[in-house]
């Protein structure tokens, strides 16, 4: 059993946002994270996926925290996870946790605990840059070899998506407040 597997038995995962949490922890979602998920689910981004205003100070707090983040709150929005009235990512099941593979996930669920720094082509545990709930930092530390074995997760697979998530920041950045409004509300 990994340790993902572990946490969620015992109600500890990352796919809940808690009341006591930086609104910065709401995970934002790309354009190509929405198209991805709708198409592997079949359902229609609305049901999984909303549009929410960001103030600039915001967005500056979190690119201070994860370089590159910026890209993802154009026209001062964010689409993001929505959330159940327990603060659960509605496609969460309790029992088999994420119904998407790690490739068809948000890159940023993807790639936790870790991140990508793309200026040294580094992948990092997450905890080095915010403190996180994760089990598996709690148990291996943050030796990035360690944790990944834990995880059960293939350093390799998280470069591969750490790149993809670049390259899906640059075009969503580039897109307008209207693509991004009829990707999400349809």
């Amino acid at each position: 059993m990994t340790a993902c597997q572990r946490c969620a038995a015992v109600g500890r995962d990352c796919c809940r946002v808690l009341p006591i949490d930086n609104p910065r922890h709401r995970l934002g979602l790309t354009i190509d994270d929405v198209l991805r998920m709708g198409a592997r689910l079949g359902r229609s981004p609305c049901d999984f996926a909303a549009i929410e205003p960001i103030e600039p100070q915001l967005v500056k707090l979190i690119a201070d925290g994860v370089p590159g983040s910026e890209r993802m709150f154009v026209h001062q929005v964010r689409i993001t996870l929505r959330l159940d009235d327990r603060g659960v990512c509605v496609l969460h099941d309790p029992k088999r946790g994420c119904p998407l593979s790690i490739m068809d996930r948000p890159r940023f669920c993807a790639l936790y605990p870790a991140w990508y720094d793309p200026a040294d082509l580094g992948l990092y545990p997450f905890a080095l840059i915010i403190p996180t709930r994760c089990l598996a930092v709690d148990e291996c530390g943050m030796a990035p070899e360690v944790l990944f074995q834990a995880l059960g997760i293939d350093p390799h697979v998280l470069v591969d998506i750490a790149a993809a998530s670049n390259a899906e920041l640059c075009r969503h950045a580039e897109s307008n407040l209207e693509h991004i409004q009829q990707t999400v509300e349809g």
